[in-house]
């Protein structure tokens, strides 16, 4: 059997982290989904995860560039202005 391509796994592996989903939901797209939770095991076994969400923590600079992820926000449509009480952000 061929080897999965890593981008492809790694792709996978994100996609269960940010989802919250479960290994055997995954998109077939990604490679098997055993292969996905293996890997993922050995990579966390050997620090890599925590190693590369650290690494952005540590790294000096503006927080544009530090941050890994973002988060949608909802607001208003139609160039309404928000009330006074309410804050974005």
């Amino acid at each position: 059997m061929r080897r999965v391509d890593d981008r492809h796994v790694i792709s996978g592996i994100v996609h269960v982290l940010v989802s919250g989903g479960r290994w055997v939901d995954t998109p077939v797209d990604y490679g098997p989904r055993k292969t996905l939770q293996n890997r993922y095991a050995r990579l966390a076994a050997k620090g890599v995860w925590e190693r590369l969400f650290h690494a952005p923590s540590s790294a000096a600079g503006a927080p544009a560039h530090v941050l890994i992820g973002s988060s949608p926000v909802k607001y208003p449509s139609g160039g309404g202005r928000l009330p006074e009480d309410e804050a974005v952000g």
